[in-house]
């Protein structure tokens, strides 16, 4: 079985951890250092010492210098450190630079688990968490939180210490899956797995906790089950296709543009819907349309040789932003899809195409494949059958 770093598994703490991480990068002082990173962990409460029943600042500063006169192995700050430091590693928080863009993105989210886009981030970081093979034989890594969702998916209700099986698993194949199935349903699993009892505790204490706190495992030990897809009605897809030439397709004027712009990579939380016409509709934010036009350079993402014109308000070459997952069918996602990711650049001919062509579909399941990774970064989870189902 695979070893995972197993001290902290509250996100809000976890995310604690992280700005002290940070709070010491600023500061100029070594991160790599057990002992600066555990007792700077311990002096904002984020590590606490066994027994510890004042806070108090003195009382933390006494308890420091008592702990510095064990022997470093035996000061659990320092053990504490290197498993927080490996799991930012894991996660993609942190790297030989600092914090990066995924651990500023959480840090940017804040602790609320229960807001959509803190469930995306964590949800993204930990499908991405990868970790080598223990087989000497073989060159691969599994991905061990895909497994864990995948172990309870196929046996709904496993039992909490069962769900260590998802460090067993050596590759992230169909037939390791079944193997790992094979020995959860045994009595004597925890003889096939040739691990120690506090190995097999340390592997059920962050991954399964963590999921749970996101929603992607129930506390009844069920999978997460995706919002069906809710179709909006012809009338309010027909408001939403007129909102969207109104609101994109008239002059854009040279000071609107961006000089470069860059994806996100992080959700965006969805706005309160509003009434037009008697139908919903959820807002629209004609920068973010911009934004993905000056990113895709102005071309239509379809095929980039695709022929047009010049707009006579800023000499840019026209072209017609569009909704992926068109946003009629925002009730069925809890984040936004205005989002620079979801929208794609096409020409009129293409744009028309999309909506009106027989060969439409065609032309969805190219886009798809092209975005389909931004799409789940930014917490838009979709299949291609679902996403034709939309055209």
């Amino acid at each position: 079985m695979k070893n995972f770093p197993h001290q902290i598994n509250d996100i809000p703490k976890l995310i604690a951890a992280l700005r002290v991480y940070q709070d010491l990068l600023i500061a100029g002082a070594d991160t790599s250092d057990d002992e600066v990173l555990g007792y700077a962990m311990a002096s904002a409460l984020v590590y606490k010492f066994r027994n510890q029943r004042d806070d108090s600042p003195s009382a933390i500063a006494a308890r420091i210098e008592s702990e510095k006169q064990k022997t470093p192995q035996n000061q659990g700050a320092r053990t504490a450190a290197r498993d927080i430091r490996r799991f930012f590693e894991l996660a993609h928080f942190v790297d030989a630079h600092g914090i990066t863009k995924m651990g500023q993105n959480i840090l940017d989210a804040g602790g609320d688990v229960k807001d959509p886009v803190v469930q995306h981030l964590w949800r993204n970081a930990m499908r991405d968490i990868a970790l080598p093979t223990t087989n000497t034989s073989i060159n691969s890594v599994s991905h061990p939180y895909q497994v864990l969702l995948n172990l309870v998916k196929a046996r709904p209700n496993l039992s909490r210490d069962r769900l260590a099986l998802a460090l067993e698993a050596e590759t992230d194949s169909d037939e390791e899956l079944q193997r790992i199935l094979h020995i959860a349903d045994l009595p004597d699993w925890i003889d096939q797995i040739h691990c120690s009892e506090a190995q097999r505790r340390n592997a059920v204490k962050i991954l399964p906790a963590i999921a749970r706190q996101i929603g992607d495992i129930t506390n009844t030990g069920q999978i997460r089950q995706k919002n069906a897809v809710v179709a909006p009605g012809v009338d309010r897809q027909q408001n939403e296709a007129i909102e969207d030439f109104v609101c994109y397709n008239y002059e854009i004027a040279e000071e609107e543009y961006p000089d470069t712009f860059a994806y996100s990579g992080k959700p965006k939380a969805k706005r309160s819907p509003v009434s037009k016409d008697k139908q919903k509709a959820y807002p629209r934010d004609r920068a973010v349309a911009v934004n993905a036009l000056v990113h895709a350079n102005h071309a239509c993402e379809v095929d980039a040789s695709h022929g047009t014109f010049v707009r006579r308000s800023n000499n840019k070459p026209y072209t017609e932003p569009h909704h992926l997952v068109p946003l009629a069918f925002s009730d069925s996602f809890d984040v936004s899809l205005d989002i620079e990711e979801n929208v794609i650049s096409l020409c009129s001919t293409c744009h028309n195409r999309i909506h009106y062509g027989k060969d439409a579909a065609e032309i969805v399941k190219k886009l798809y494949d092209q975005r389909k990774d931004l799409l789940q970064q930014v917490g838009i989870e979709i299949t291609l059958e679902e996403l034709l189902s939309m055209y």
